[in-house]
């Protein structure tokens, strides 16, 4: 059941589709060469965007907001019990991955071919490089703030339990996932043919302690009211998602 709005675009030649109860305002555009679908159980908002050939798929119960963005001949999916914010996108044929339990900040960049990889509890800010073709991998417990950059023909990750603000960026061929239990933001980037997918369950605000500022202009704090997530100005006007019951919903 949607009980505020799903907004599904495609910019091609193709079907697009939005499957549920549509309590409040449901916006569907398909013009993309392929498949774009938002279905499930959705309290707050669904945006998904396909801009070529290829498929965008929100599914499960997302209950704050979940943007899937998919703009080349590829897959973006987001599926899960979402009550943040998902962002996925892919950016070239390419896979990127961190994997374990996110929890602070790790940095996963694969530039070109051969194999780095991170393994264990990090706690702090560790950033791993990998400027050959191979596999980038991060995986083990991480604290605050993961990132995953995949530049060139390399395999990247993130993966486990993402308790801030994880982001997924992959821009080489090949695909980019974040899967886990993510617990306020994660954002997976994905502009050409390739595979970017967000699956999980995303619970509530649990462990957020500062000001989080996310690249689409969200703005994520803490107050003793719940969790808060504001969109900048270029929205508009700001939007607010505050936790109701542990789960976010979105206020306009």
């Amino acid at each position: 059941m949607l009980t505020a709005m799903v907004l599904l675009t495609g910019s091609t030649a193709g079907a697009g589709s939005a499957t549920a109860a549509l309590t409040a305002r449901a916006l569907l555009t398909g013009t993309a060469t392929g498949a774009g679908t938002a279905s499930g159980t959705s309290s707050a908002t669904v945006l998904l965007t396909g801009s070529t050939a290829g498929l965008g798929t929100a599914t499960g119960a997302l209950r704050a907001t979940s943007l899937l963005i998919g703009s080349t001949t590829g897959t973006g999916t987001a599926a899960g019990s979402t009550t943040a914010q998902t962002f996925l996108q892919g950016t070239a044929t390419a896979t990127g991955a961190a994997s374990g339990n996110l929890g602070s900040s790790a940095y996963l960049t694969a530039s070109t071919a051969g194999t780095s990889t991170a393994t264990g509890a990090l706690t702090a800010s560790p950033k791993l490089t990998a400027t050959t073709t191979g596999t980038g991998a991060a995986s083990g417990a991480l604290l605050t703030t993961p990132a995953l950059n995949a530049t060139a023909t390399a395999a990247g990750t993130v993966t486990g339990t993402l308790r801030t603000t994880p982001a997924l960026a992959g821009n080489a061929s090949g695909a980019g996932q974040t899967f886990g239990v993510m617990i306020v933001a994660v954002r997976l980037t994905a502009s050409s043919a390739a595979t970017g997918s967000v699956t999980a369950t995303l619970i509530a605000p649990a462990v957020i302690s500062e000001v989080a500022h996310l690249e689409a202009g969200f703005e994520l704090s803490l107050s003793e009211s719940g969790l808060q997530v504001s969109v900048g100005e270029s929205a508009g006007s700001a939007k607010v998602m505050e936790s109701v019951g542990g789960v976010l919903a979105l206020i306009e």
